[in-house]
């Protein structure tokens, strides 16, 4: 058993005081880098320039090129909101909604996952959150808001709001279409999501036609597919699973990492349902959101450092309710994963490409023994009255 720490009042503070503190100096000192030009905004100076580009109606994709803006053309609509308050407020802005989702998203899930002791389990959940989730807040990437609209989702479904879950799994497609993972796991496994998200999507896809014209819109479409295609088959290595198989020697051709993406979805989409029949809620559905995590990280060929944000933001709560009940050796294994996320190549070289897809591949693998635990040793978090 993990020696129980008094968190009823750290410092002196409430846990909740003191979880915000967190949340609030962490941000202030990032946006303070920020401004003064010590941190590389690079992410959301691409956000903002296609913000502008959709207000003067101008292209935006350069369908030659791997690097730049690659999203639907419904997130340059949302990013010109941002884009209208110039770089600095415009950036900060953005920053504060993505970090207060984040907060807000793994207070919610904290809640729910130990709700008699919420607020240490919030604590908790916030000094693991920040590691990985500092990096994308720097930088301003979409990753970030990602990271919290999962916290929020699975929250909703816990609490069975279906249709606050469709309309912020969607967003969070024509944001980035990484969360198209999530919403496909959801569409399949939820029966009250499986005719919401089709009548969320239909006006989500037609949005940008209330708001420009046709053929500009139908140009957009069609370079976004065209990038799409660029992309998927980049030329440089990334931290997913061919960035990993290249430091042991063997860069996997793309039609293979199609095919074990493939076989990897199938994989994923079975240990998720089986997650719903063995376990009770609302482990089921974190474990959901931690699964499609970290498949994600793992097969998208374009899986960047600061990427593991999202798988981050569930895991650190999954890690605070082993801690507060106790599970000593689960809570070091979320740890482990947590740090291994956090850690920064910049700093340390020799673990770029290999180390963070290996640690989502071993969280993927531990998720699952914890499903297939015989009942009696997972009594902590299944229904006890049938354990």
């Amino acid at each position: 058993m993990v020696p129980r720490l008094d968190l009823s009042r750290p410092l002196g503070m409430h846990p909740s005081v003191a979880a915000w503190i967190v949340w609030l100096g962490t941000f202030c000192v990032v946006i303070v880098l920020v401004l003064t030009r010590l941190v590389h905004s690079i992410s959301y100076d691409i956000y903002s320039a296609a913000g502008e580009r959709w207000i003067a109606r101008a292209p935006l994709y350069e369908t030659g090129e791997v690097e730049g803006f690659q999203y639907f053309p419904q997130a340059a609509m949302f990013f010109a909101l941002f884009t209208n308050f110039g770089w600095s407020l415009g950036g900060v802005l953005w920053r504060a909604l993505g970090w207060g989702l984040l907060a807000t998203g793994t207070l919610r899930l904290s809640a729910s996952m130990a709700p008699e002791r919420r607020t240490e389990t919030f604590l908790v959940a916030t000094c693991l959150s920040v590691g990985p989730a500092i990096g994308a807040l720097g930088n301003g990437q979409a990753n970030l808001l990602l990271a919290a609209l999962a916290l929020h989702i699975g929250a909703d479904v816990i609490e069975q709001r279906w249709w606050r879950a469709s309309l912020l799994v969607v967003f969070g497609v024509m944001i980035k279409p990484h969360m198209a993972v999530l919403m496909l796991l959801l569409w399949a496994l939820y029966r009250p999501m499986t005719w919401r998200v089709p009548i969320v999507v239909l006006p989500m896809a037609f949005a940008p036609w209330f708001l420009a014209e046709h053929g500009y819109v139908a140009t957009q479409y069609s370079d976004w597919l065209a990038k799409l295609s660029v992309g998927a088959r980049p030329e440089l290595l990334f931290e997913d699973l061919r960035g990993l198989l290249a430091t042991i020697g063997w860069v996997m051709p793309h039609g293979a990492a199609m095919a074990a993406r493939l076989a990897a979805a199938l994989g994923t989409l079975i240990a998720c349902a089986v997650t719903c029949k063995r376990i009770r809620e609302p482990y089921a559905t974190a474990f959901v959101v931690a699964f499609a995590a970290v498949y994600l990280m793992v097969f998208n060929p374009r899986t960047q450092s600061t990427t593991y944000a999202i798988p981050g933001a569930i895991v650190a709560i999954l890690a605070a309710a082993y801690f507060i009940e106790g599970r000593r050796r689960a809570f070091l294994m979320m740890l482990a994963f947590q740090i291994a996320w956090t850690l920064n190549y910049n700093y340390l070289p020799p673990i770029r490409l290999w180390l963070k897809p290996l640690a989502a591949i071993a969280c993927a693998v531990f998720l699952l023994t914890q499903v297939l635990k015989p009942v009696r040793k997972w009594a902590p978090l299944r229904d006890t009255e049938s354990a």
